[in-house]
């Protein structure tokens, strides 16, 4: 995760209590406006060079070791099948290497992939799958995230909260200034099971996506909430541990796929947008993971 430094909060500064709790806020909504989208999830953009005696890189060829080494780093059977989907492989599937591939972790989804590829054919969509719909499903409400049930197929909206702005002080202060989330209950209704591959759809109707940032809640006082950012004494200002990192991927027709890049363990979720400058609230879309 990104962290941003506010140069302009010296530790004395601090220390001598001159900055307000309403001056932090004021940082903090200002800071979260300003950051980069990569910080609130990755999506590919095409680069251009400058410089026209620049050598064109070669395309990459995806291999069995590639595979070992996407999983290993906790990246999705969804991003890797994409990954699969997307490029020249040179795949090794012979029943050692799959025995292989299992040992190092890699998930039957991933290797029903690789072998498909490797025998010049497209993965056969799974039932429950957004590639198993014949058509795009009908998302009717724009830049709200929807999850699929799996067993019927419906495409349901997260459920849509108001999230709080509070501060929490360490040390009166002085061992630095949590800025925090609060959703309302402690649970979520929007409920879905835990696995490898959990993915959500948005509809952009054909604007940019949302700059959405995904947070991990926890159980406080009847509440969910999570650290959105933290200023430190001696660190400046920075993202807050709750902060999670998804992939955007476009799926045609206006519709993204929000693809979380590790598998999210058994608890409570939500999406936000960026706070408006002196806002207190901002929209939320929670879920939970059982």
């Amino acid at each position: 995760m990104i962290t941003t430094s506010i140069s302009r909060f010296s530790p004395s500064v601090a220390r001598n209590n001159i900055i307000s709790w309403r001056s932090l806020s004021i940082l903090f909504i200002s800071t979260i406006c300003s950051w980069p989208t990569s910080q609130a999830y990755s999506q590919a953009k095409p680069t251009r060079s400058t410089s026209p005696s620049t050598a064109v890189a070669k395309p990459e060829t995806l291999t069995n070791k590639g595979v070992i080494t996407m999983t290993t780093a906790g990246l999705t059977p969804d991003i890797i099948t994409a990954k699969i989907a997307s490029s020249a492989c040179a795949f090794d599937v012979s029943t050692n290497s799959l025995i292989a591939l299992k040992q190092a972790g890699v998930s039957d989804e991933v290797m029903k992939a690789m072998m498909s590829k490797a025998n010049g054919k497209a993965l056969s969509p799974t039932k429950g799958s957004l590639m198993a719909s014949t058509k795009a499903p009908t998302l009717e409400m724009a830049n709200h995230p929807y999850l699929r049930n799996k067993t019927t197929g419906a495409w349901s909206p997260l459920e849509k909260t108001t999230a709080s702005i509070k501060t929490k002080a360490t040390a009166l202060g002085y061992g630095g200034v949590k800025f925090m989330y609060q959703i309302p209950e402690e649970k979520s209704p929007s409920r879905l099971p835990a696995s490898d591959s959990i993915s959500f759809l948005i509809n952009a109707f054909g604007a940019a996506v949302p700059e959405f940032v995904l947070y991990q809640a926890k159980p406080e006082k009847g509440k969910r909430a999570a650290i959105g950012s933290e200023y430190k004494t001696f660190g400046g200002m920075g993202a807050g541990q709750d902060n999670l990192i998804f992939n955007v991927i476009a799926v045609g027709n206006g519709l993204f796929r929000l693809v979380p890049t590790k598998k999210l363990p058994p608890g409570e979720y939500f999406f936000a947008g960026k706070p408006v400058t002196n806002g207190a609230t901002v929209d939320a879309y929670a879920f939970g993971v059982d």
